[in-house]
C-alpha cells in the first residue's frame, strides 16, 4: 500500500461569465474526477468527502492561497464559503479579500481579465485505489482520499478537465470578438500565402499598374509564415474558451 504523500496539483481552467455576487467572489472546479492528470494520478469521486466534513467542524476557514505560497501571509488572499463534490469534481465558492489585501485585489483583477484562469490545490493523499494501466502502457494511480489543505489560483496548470466556473463581471463577449478577429486574420493570411493562379484568388488587377502594391512574393511569404502562428493562437483561444 502506498504511503501518504503531500500533493499539489495545478489545474487547467476555463473562464465563463457570472452575474450577481460581490466583488472578489468566484467559483471553481478545483479538482476533476476520473481523468488522468499530468502527474499520472486519477482523483476518484469521494476523495474529498472526509476532508470537507472535517473542515465543517473547524472554526477556521479553508484558505485561498496564491500559487501555494504558504510562507507568505500576503498570499493568503481569501477563504472558501462553500465546497461540494459534484459529478465532475470538487466545486468550491470562494471570496477574495479585495478590500484589504492588495495582492488579492490584483489577483482578482487578473482573473477578471482572463490572464489567470487556472487553479491548484494542495493537500495530502492518504488513501489509494488500484493502479490502472493506460492505453500507452503506463500506470496511473487512483487516489481515493485527500486531506485538503488549501486551493487557489495559479499561473500554469496540469489537469485539463478543471474549470474556473465563474468570475464576477467577466466579459466573454470580448473573447468571442477576438476569436472572430483571429478567424478573419487567418483567412487573410491564407489568401496571401496562396500560390499564383489559385482558383480562390478573384483579383483581376494587374500588379504592374500599381507602383504602391506589395511585392506578391513578399505577400506570399508573409501569409505562409504568419498563418501557422495565427492558427495556433486561434486553436488555443477556442480551446480555453470552449470545453477543456
Amino acid at each position: 500500500m502506498a504511503k501518504p504523500r503531500a500533493i499539489s496539483k495545478r489545474l487547467l481552467a476555463k473562464v465563463e461569465p457570472v452575474s450577481g455576487g460581490q466583488r472578489g467572489e468566484f467559483t471553481a472546479l478545483v479538482s476533476a474526477f476520473g481523468n488522468v492528470d499530468h502527474y499520472g494520478d486519477i482523483v476518484d469521486a469521494g476523495a474529498f468527502a472526509k476532508s470537507l466534513a472535517d473542515w465543517e467542524t473547524r472554526s477556521g476557514k479553508l484558505p485561498v492561497i496564491w500559487s501555494h505560497q504558504w510562507d507568505d501571509p500576503d498570499s493568503f488572499i481569501g477563504g472558501y464559503i462553500e465546497a461540494n463534490e459534484i459529478e465532475q469534481g470538487l466545486l468550491m465558492r470562494g471570496l477574495l479579500d479585495v478590500d484589504d489585501n492588495p495582492r488579492a485585489a490584483r489577483v482578482y483583477d487578473l482573473m477578471e481579465k482572463g490572464y489567470i484562469d487556472e487553479f491548484s490545490f494542495g493537500g495530502l493523499a492518504t488513501k489509494y485505489g488500484d493502479l490502472e494501466r493506460l492505453d500507452d502502457g503506463s500506470l496511473a494511480q487512483h487516489i481515493t482520499e485527500i486531506e485538503l489543505w488549501e486551493a487557489g489560483p495559479c499561473f500554469k496548470g496540469a489537469n485539463p478537465a478543471t474549470e474556473l466556473v465563474s468570475v464576477k463581471a467577466m466579459q466573454r463577449a470580448l473573447a468571442d470578438t477576438q476569436v472572430e478577429q483571429l478567424k478573419q486574420l487567418l483567412d487573410e493570411l491564407i489568401a496571401e500565402g496562396s500560390p499564383p493562379g489559385d482558383p480562390d484568388d478573384e483579383s483581376t488587377d494587374d500588379p504592374g499598374e500599381d507602383d504602391d502594391s506589395v511585392d506578391p512574393a513578399e505577400d506570399e511569404t508573409r501569409g505562409a509564415t504568419l498563418a501557422p502562428h495565427v492558427r495556433a493562437l486561434l486553436e488555443l483561444t477556442t480551446m480555453t474558451k470552449g470545453n477543456s
